[in-house]
């Protein structure tokens, strides 16, 4: 008996859109972003600058412009995930009062480097190095969770993403280990 493709063509149609419809796409735009992390929170980082350096992201479970949350039914992104995490890290922290170097950092001005290791919309692991003046002072790994999203509304996801990147930065500039580090005046090599 032979295969009767027009049959197969049709199953196979029916199937990709049956995927398709599944699926929510949720675009994340840097530009969208404000924060709505407390300047007044951070008020000691007022007036300080910082260099925001490289962004990697070596995230296996990501693309170069995508995560997902873990059953891959929901995929968020547009910009490449590297360039959108370095623009809302940069509109934070400006918003904080915080200036950011851009291209180098002068001399005595931190620089800030962050590399992502696992993300998805529920869970982060990521990697925070502090330099100054060529010196590292910092390196901490963290793993941070939230609760899973039930609801499949790409504007609640969205804006849920972004509150997702507020809790990273939150927690960077809340570690009291980053902290000394990042006021430190001077570099001591142990």
């Amino acid at each position: 008996m032979e295969p009767n493709y027009k049959t197969i063509l049709i199953f196979s149609c029916l199937l990709l859109m049956g995927l398709t419809a599944c699926s929510v796409n949720v675009p994340l735009d840097a530009s969208m972003y404000s924060t709505q992390i407390s300047a007044d929170k951070f008020s000691q980082y007022q007036g300080k600058q910082i260099y925001l350096g490289s962004f990697a992201n070596k995230a296996e479970n990501t693309s170069l412009f995508h995560f997902y949350n873990q059953d891959k039914s929901v995929t968020y992104g547009g910009p490449l995930l590297n360039s959108f995490f370095w623009h809302c890290f940069n509109s934070a922290l400006l918003e904080i009062g915080i200036g950011v170097y851009e291209h180098e950092a002068p001399p005595g001005v931190a620089q800030l480097n962050f590399t992502l290791f696992h993300l998805d919309d529920a869970s982060i692991k990521f990697n925070v190095i502090l330099k100054k003046d060529t010196f590292q002072i910092f390196k901490k790994d963290y793993l941070l969770d939230m609760e899973r999203q039930e609801s499949k509304d790409p504007k609640i996801l969205e804006e849920r993403a972004y509150r997702f990147m507020d809790l990273i930065i939150t927690t960077i500039l809340d570690d009291e280990e980053f902290k000394e580090a990042f006021f430190r005046k001077e570099v001591h090599l142990d």
